[in-house]
């Protein structure tokens, strides 16, 4: 069975109008199978899946445990700075109130506040009221949704505030039984909901400028420094007194001495050769440093004499190193281009964008490779078949077919109808290595010099002439055009007239009113 286009808009139709309506026949097949999957109310399961928890209310508790009301707070000072924060609070006392990152938004601070909220109503029948839409529909709306699709969007990237909407899902569980509600911002302080919307309001300003309490700071030491990159410092020891007893003399020699159990060098612990791999890759560290800082840091903390070679063996060896630092790059010698041994053997071509000229924006270049002889012809666009045929027309018929072209990567010309009409005429066509312009330096030489000239001549003349002007000048005879229809018997052009003044298009004849065009006279 087949359907039309209208059949099949109708068949769906009447498939989403009705839905108690269930087929167990494929209309692509044109059979009935035997139905082996439980029938369901398909709208019936979208709502359970996507439906806010079953202890989330949209409307108010009846004598609920407590009452909170929420705010997140985001705003910048006269100096710019930024400042956010949020507070849960009762109708008179502030229950939680915290400053946030300046990077936060007031979403994601609304977000955190309802969700501080719900932890402190762990257990119990709370009302909690937002003046916040944004996070009322993240509980009630689309919360849920996102969960389920594992808080991405239609196009697989995270959603906004993707963390705090997962942490506030989770907190959703933690009550007994709540209740979302909204209330209106900034409104009169006649109810208890405008009175407790108005202190979360000012706590959550008031402590957003409250600075955010510093991280503790770790002291780097040697000795810490040591356990990074061994268990302990025993172990340490154990590889001393393990040491080569040429390895023990030579560090003695240069002023070590044994102190606590420890070999040191000027304060600084002696490292046996058997422990350099470790501390290597220790000074690397996963920051990926360079070799310098890796001998700065470990002839700052300790003595470890001839591990300036191995530090620089592993940076070298370092994948990670070579992918993501700039580097030098391979420089190969500059070669010479090949030498054609007639005029219009070789050619390169290219186009350069100019400011719109009536139907024209670009210009195609053409440089001949034994002469240097430059051809600069306007072109409406860059497309393979105008680039075709403003060679064969301009180039070929004038100079013969060349040996060779050559040109960059661009799609004009590296089009199949372009390699198929060179093909054809026995025209060999090289393409330069991309972003590599020195290949084609002919002609990206003369793109310069052709703008340079062009912008000097725009400055005396009119830019948007691209056709010369006609040959006519003051004194000239000429005779005018006379629009007449084919089957007149008169003459077709009028006069002799005298030119008395030209412009570029028109001239102005003795004995005629108005101005002629150029066009209409010889």
């Amino acid at each position: 069975m087949c359907y039309s286009s209208s059949g099949q808009c109708h068949f769906t139709a009447v498939h989403h109008s009705e839905p108690n309506r269930h087929f167990y026949q494929y209309p692509a097949r044109g059979g009935v199978e035997e139905h082996t999957v439980d029938t369901h109310d398909c709208f019936e399961l979208m709502q359970q899946e996507t439906a806010h928890l079953p202890t989330v209310s949209a409307t108010a508790l009846d004598n609920p445990d407590i009452t909170l009301f929420v705010d997140g707070s985001r705003f910048s000072d006269d100096s710019g700075k930024f400042h956010t924060g949020y507070a849960v609070t009762t109708t008179d006392s502030v229950l939680e109130a915290r400053p946030l990152p300046a990077s936060c938004s007031a979403q994601e601070a609304e977000l955190k506040a309802l969700t501080a909220a719900c932890k402190l109503a762990a257990g119990k029948k709370a009302n909690i009221f937002s003046d916040s839409r944004y996070a009322q529909g993240v509980v009630l709306d689309f919360g849920t949704i996102w969960k389920i699709r594992g808080f991405l969007t239609a196009t697989g990237s995270p959603i906004k505030n993707s963390q705090s909407v997962a942490d506030l899902m989770d907190a959703l569980t933690l009550p007994k039984q709540v209740a979302v509600l909204k209330v209106k911002a900034r409104g009169r302080l006649t109810s208890p909901e405008a009175i407790g919307n108005h202190l979360a309001d000012t706590t959550a300003k008031e402590i957003a400028v409250t600075p955010l309490a510093d991280p503790p700071a770790i002291a780097m030491s040697a000795p810490l420094l040591q356990v990074t990159f061994l268990d302990s410092i025993d172990k340490l020891k154990l590889c001393q007194t393990s040491a080569p007893t040429d390895e023990i003399n030579g560090w003695l020699s240069k002023g070590a001495t044994f102190k606590d159990g420890l070999y040191s060098c000027n304060k600084k612990t002696c490292i046996p050769r058997n422990l350099y791999p470790s501390l290597v890759q220790w000074a690397h560290g996963p920051t990926h440093v360079s070799k310098n800082l890796m001998n700065n840091l470990i002839s700052k903390l300790y003595f470890a004499p001839g591990i300036t070679s191995l530090t620089r063996n592993y940076t070298a060896a370092c994948a990670i190193c070579a992918k993501c630092n700039p580097g030098r790059l391979e420089k190969p010698p500059v070669l010479h281009l090949a030498k054609p041994q007639y005029p219009f053997q070789r050619i390169q071509i290219d186009h350069i964008q100019m400011p719109r000229c009536g139907r024209f924006d670009y210009v195609l270049v053409i440089v001949d490779m034994f002469s240097g002889w430059p051809e600069a012809l306007p072109v409406a666009n860059m497309t393979a078949k105008t680039t075709a045929k403003k060679l064969l027309s301009e180039i070929v018929c004038r100079y013969g077919v060349p040996e060779v072209i050559e040109s960059d990567q661009g799609p004009a010309f590296t089009a199949s109808v372009t390699k198929d009409i060179w093909t054809a005429l026995g025209v060999t066509l090289h393409f330069h290595t991309p972003y590599h312009p020195q290949s084609s330096g002919k002609v990206e030489r003369m793109n310069g010099t052709l703008k340079t000239k062009m912008l000097k001549m725009s400055q005396d003349s009119d830019p948007t002439s691209v056709e010369g002007s006609h040959s006519l000048v003051p004194g000239d005879w000429v005779l005018v055009k006379k629009f007449l229809h084919k089957s007149s018997l008169e003459p077709r052009f009028d006069g002799p007239f005298q030119v008395l003044l030209t412009t570029a298009t028109s001239v102005k004849l003795d004995g005629k009113n108005t101005w002629i065009h150029a066009s209409h006279c010889k």
